[in-house]
């Protein structure tokens, strides 16, 4: 999580005014050899006329007066040739946005065990203890994005402006979080000039609106409307939390080239035990086709199950009475 939030912390405002002299023509290339010869050229008449002007009556004085006059004349061409101007550059950096997106469909209710000993390490760390009952999804997201968690958000927004966003089988726009370094800033210049204290946006909360009840995971979506909301402006990443199912729009090939040819780095937060589900299916019922009432009898049910460890599995077994149901026996 720690190189997440370094990577993404690269949004930086600075203004810079800059003027120089630039030559607009002459100035490289094959033009510049030429202008070379030329000048060559004409310095090298230069010496030939005061040379040819020594055999006249000219004094020493005036030769070097008129050579004078012509070199002046020489570097007068010149200078209009290559054309100097005077360039006033101004240097902005554009504080980047950080697109966050957090799954809400309908899977991030489900809960997890995680089974394997690191991924579950990894949870607890994230969010403490695994509760009895497994942890849900959407609850580890809001602990990652929570202040009182991991606090993701409030780390990204050290450095850049956050978009949070949620999505499903479409995009949700949640919120924008302004940068939290830059509006500090601003909030310490103002005190200075100003006696009046003002509250800091670093205590500042950062709600997590997710929910787990959309009807699909459409990633290609998602990350194609988050890069349109951007509005041009410069993205740091793309942070994209889910449990990683695809299973409506575009393929993640798709999305992966989009992000390569717009050179985006995309980094995806999995929410859930990557470990495959315990599949468990009754696979035969034996019991007497009737029975006198009060007698005892005998069930026997057969269960397979796939991916399973060494763990009990829970047998209920319920008796319809009158249309209805009742709970009858649990087995382990």
């Amino acid at each position: 999580m720690q190189a997440l939030t370094n990577i993404l912390a690269e949004g930086v405002s600075t203004v810079q005014v800059e003027s120089r002299v630039e030559l607009a023509r002459w100035s490289a290339g094959n033009a510049l050899l030429v202008g070379g010869l030329i000048s060559a050229v004409g310095l090298y008449a230069v010496w030939w006329m005061y040379r040819r002007e020594a055999r006249g009556n000219l004094s020493k004085l005036m030769r070097s007066t008129l050579a004078t006059c012509r070199v002046a004349v020489l570097v007068l061409l010149g200078v209009i040739g290559l054309e100097p101007i005077l360039v006033k550059y101004d240097h902005r950096r554009l504080d980047a946005q950080t697109l966050v997106l957090v799954d809400e469909s309908a899977s991030m209710s489900l809960s997890d065990h995680y089974r394997d000993t690191d991924e579950a390490k990894r949870v607890m760390n994230a969010i403490g203890m695994i509760p009895e009952a497994g942890a849900q999804r959407e609850s580890i997201g809001r602990q990652l994005l929570s202040p009182d968690g991991v606090a993701m958000l409030k780390k990204l927004a050290d450095k850049n402006d956050v978009k949070l966003f949620t999505f499903s089988d479409a995009l949700k726009f949640q919120e924008m979080i302004p940068r939290v370094e830059s509006h500090a800033t601003n909030a310490q210049d103002e005190s200075a000039a100003s006696p009046v204290s003002s509250t800091s946006p670093i205590s500042r909360e950062f709600p997590a609106g997710i929910g787990a009840n959309g009807s699909a995971t459409d990633v290609g979506i998602a990350i194609r409307g988050a890069l349109d909301a951007a509005a041009g402006a410069p993205i740091a990443g793309v942070v994209v939390l889910t449990d990683g199912g695809f299973n409506h729009g575009e393929a993640p090939g798709i999305v992966a080239r989009l992000l390569s040819q717009r050179q985006l780095p995309v980094f995806a937060v999995g929410i859930g035990d990557p470990a495959e589900p315990v599949n468990a299916r009754v696979t035969h019922v034996s019991a007497p086709r009737s029975a006198f009432k009060n007698d005892p009898f005998s069930i026997t049910v057969r269960v397979e199950a796939s991916n399973s460890t060494e763990e009990n599995l829970k047998v209920e077994l319920f008796e319809a009475i009158d249309g209805g149901q009742r709970e009858g026996l649990n087995l382990a």
